[in-house]
């Protein structure tokens, strides 16, 4: 499955790149750093209370975070088509 890296938290890893791996438990994911090393990122994480942040999504999810900031960028409604 590709993951795509929605953080820049992370050393050797790279926001917006794709990468190949899979989910080895709820949050921890199997997954080649920059360098090919494998290692067990979580997949999301807390920043303090109430604030949930997403570090690696689904290709289907990044495609849905992306159209999210056009349509604030362009003033449109987050649900529209």
């Amino acid at each position: 499955m590709r993951w795509i890296c929605v953080t820049d938290k992370f050393d050797k890893f790279t926001y917006g790149k794709s990468y190949e791996g899979k989910s080895e438990s709820k949050n921890l994911l199997n997954i080649p750093n920059d360098d090919g090393e494998y290692h067990l990122p979580a997949q999301w994480g807390y920043d303090g209370p109430d604030n949930f942040i997403e570090y690696f999504v689904t290709e289907e999810r990044w495609q849905e975070i992306r159209k999210q900031k056009i349509n604030k960028i362009l003033g449109c409604p987050i649900n529209s088509n």
